[in-house]
């Protein structure tokens, strides 16, 4: 867009079955495949020391899913994240940031009997991934 204000993107779109259901089993999706799944960042650099970034994380729904393995239906999400990062003369970096703003409650992994973490009562439980969350890093280069 200009030399200073930019735009990082990405679009994935997955689909896929199995030829044949494995032994005993009747559903022939494939485990692990979010259908629809945008990545799309604008960053900003007003200067070389300083810059800011903006990211949308967004999936649809996960609606064709493995069920004869134990994965659920998972809801579409959509989280933002924050992130400005400071560089100094003596060699000193320091990033600030804030992940998932909106404290959305979201998952981006699926379950799978064979890979199963967390059990609640027989069924395999669908763990989100944390809320929000800040952050600094501090970097030195010598």
């Amino acid at each position: 867009m200009s030399e200073s204000l930019f735009v990082d993107f990405g679009l994935a779109y997955q689909k896929g079955e199995k030829d044949t259901p494995l032994i005993g089993q009747t559903d022939v999706d494939l485990p692990e495949i979010v259908p629809l799944k945008l990545n799309a960042t604008i960053n900003y650099a007003p200067s070389q020391s300083l810059t800011f970034k903006a990211q949308l994380i967004a999936a649809s729904a996960w609606e064709d899913f493995d069920s004869d393995n134990g994965e659920q239906y998972i809801p579409e999400y959509g989280i933002i994240n924050l992130k400005a990062t400071k560089r100094f003369d003596n060699g000193l970096e320091v990033t600030l940031g804030v992940d998932n703003v909106l404290d959305k409650a979201y998952a981006v992994s699926n379950t799978y009997k064979d890979l199963t973490l967390v059990t609640g009562g027989g069924d395999a439980m669908l763990l989100n991934e944390q809320g929000r969350y800040g952050y600094v890093n501090v970097k030195y280069k010598f």
